[in-house]
């Protein structure tokens, strides 16, 4: 600017001398003052970063990088073809949810560019992921290692080059914005934990449940049915048992329907389940490895002692009998203990549990 104000200066100098001088003057000054600020804020960099993330997003940085599916990509395009080669550094940024981490200087990835596009080495990317590498504001560092993920949240991924030897910038930053989704296991829906199931009508149970991931990552869905032995724990039993009725059966749906083709259930029996998710490629981290929590149901138990379901004299046999789902104004056909422990008015009785109703020979009788 202060070249700018000696040509002005000069202008009224020049006017003592002509109108054609002056005029010229008038054009050098206005060239300058159009010109001077672009010359001053432009730079030409010898070198072009490009940065790519592709999807799915996943908080586990880790997760962008595995082996053969690598999902960063960097990109250096150096534009001297003068230079046969140039030893550089880079090094990463990231900023978003209050948080910001840096590569610590002692981290930066060593690298030597050629003439021409330069793919930077898988390897030295994951480097530049590591939380233990970096210098971080906005949170306990120790915390984010022992994490070993990011909130969930938008974040901007920015990659800078240095000069090896003087570590001062020659491109403009490479930048990429994502939005990372943390990726839970499913919501089950049905049946709840600790429903009591009814045998009326056949063996026909629903399993129900929600996605809670990125929906661009392509699941499949597992599902482990065992009995739970008396006085064992669902988890237990889901966990140790050597003779799962389901185990780990794929499903591709959110749904499940475990109909009279699957192996009986026995009546009165408790049961657990539980649902995973899984990443077909590979791709993302699910929290608790993709595991729902563990469920429960009872299966043909009646907290009145009635039977519901009898089919007579096998399991697989047609059924002799059983209750109707609409005892109001579709009709209820009842069996039920002729004695129990029971409480209320006669006629409205209820037995306790059915394991306090003894078997007994005779003609069974309504009410």
């Amino acid at each position: 600017m202060e070249m700018l104000a000696s040509h002005i200066t000069s202008l009224f100098k020049l006017s003592k001398v002509g109108s054609r001088a002056l005029t010229s003057a008038l054009a050098l000054a206005l060239t300058l003052a159009l010109t001077l600020p672009l010359t001053l804020k432009g730079q030409t960099y010898p070198a072009i970063i490009q940065l790519n993330v592709q999807p799915p997003y996943s908080p586990y940085l880790t997760d962008l990088m595995q082996p053969g599916q690598e999902r960063i990509q960097l990109n250096i395009n150096f534009l001297d073809q003068s230079e046969p080669s140039w030893d550089a550094k880079i090094r990463l940024s990231i900023e978003g949810n209050g948080l910001l981490l840096k590569t610590s200087r002692q981290y930066y990835q060593a690298v030597t560019l050629s003439p021409g596009p330069n793919l930077i080495d898988a390897v030295q990317v994951e480097q530049l992921l590591d939380f233990s590498k970096m210098d971080v504001q906005g949170t306990n560092k120790n915390d984010l290692v022992n994490a070993g993920r990011l909130p969930e949240g938008t974040y901007t991924f920015c990659v800078e080059v240095l000069d090896a030897g003087r570590e001062i910038a020659f491109a403009l930053p490479g930048c990429y914005t994502a939005t990372l989704i943390q990726n839970n296991p499913p919501q089950l829906v049905t049946p709840q934990c600790g429903a009591v199931i009814s045998a009326a009508g056949g063996q026909n149970i629903q399993f129900n449940w929600i996605p809670m991931h990125d929906p661009s990552i392509q699941v499949r869905y597992e599902m482990k049915l065992v009995q739970v032995p008396t006085g064992m724990n669902e988890n237990d039993a889901i966990n140790g048992t050597s003779f799962p009725i389901l185990d780990w059966l794929q499903i591709n749906s959110t749904s499940f329907t475990y109909g009279p083709n699957e192996l009986p259930l026995d009546l009165n029996q408790k049961y657990a389940f539980q649902i995973r998710v899984v990443d077909v490629n590979g791709l993302t981290t699910f929290e608790n490895d993709g595991k729902a929590p563990v469920c429960w149901f009872t299966y043909g138990f009646s907290t009145d002692g009635t039977i519901d379901w009898f089919c007579c004299p096998r399991f697989d046999s047609p059924s002799v009998f059983a209750s109707l789902l609409d005892s109001t104004r579709g009709g209820h056909f009842r069996i039920a203990p002729e004695r129990g422990i029971c409480l209320g008015r006669p006629k409205q009785c209820h037995c306790r549990s059915a394991a306090q109703i003894p078997h007994q020979g005779g003609k069974a009788r309504d009410g």
